[in-house]
């Protein structure tokens, strides 16, 4: 088992610890809220799935109420330009999904796991 799967597994309490310290908000991870913790974390893989046909659309899955301007600038903090707003989805690469799946999931209020590389994007705290 890889890294990533094993902390994935961690994370989602899947398994336990056996050794160190997995630490979630100043608490041990074995006494943090199972279900309150899977809320938390989304795993954006190699080849994710989009649901919508344009990236202002993908953004908003869930949670339709986001702003324009909101949602320029979570593409701004995953690398991609504010005009991608307005691109259909299938005219992006897969590396732009990627970044897509993890501007969606900041616009959830989750930490992101992005996959090869393995990489934490944390949750913004300025982020809407």
């Amino acid at each position: 088992m890889g890294r990533q799967e094993m902390l994935l597994r961690l994370l989602n309490r899947l398994d336990d610890s056996t050794g160190g310290r997995v630490p979630v908000d100043g608490s041990p991870i074995g006494e943090a809220d199972v279900l309150a913790l899977r809320r938390r974390v989304v795993l954006v893989g190699q080849r994710p799935v989009l649901l919508t046909a344009s990236v202002a659309a993908e953004l908003r899955v869930g949670h339709g109420d986001l702003a324009t301007e909101d949602a320029d600038r979570l593409l701004v903090t995953v690398g991609l330009p504010a005009h991608y707003r307005r691109r259909s989805t299938s005219d992006l690469s897969g590396g732009q999904v990627q970044r897509l799946c993890q501007a969606r999931a900041r616009w959830h209020r989750k930490g992101c796991w992005r996959s090869r590389p393995a990489t934490w994007i944390p949750r913004a705290r300025s982020m809407p």
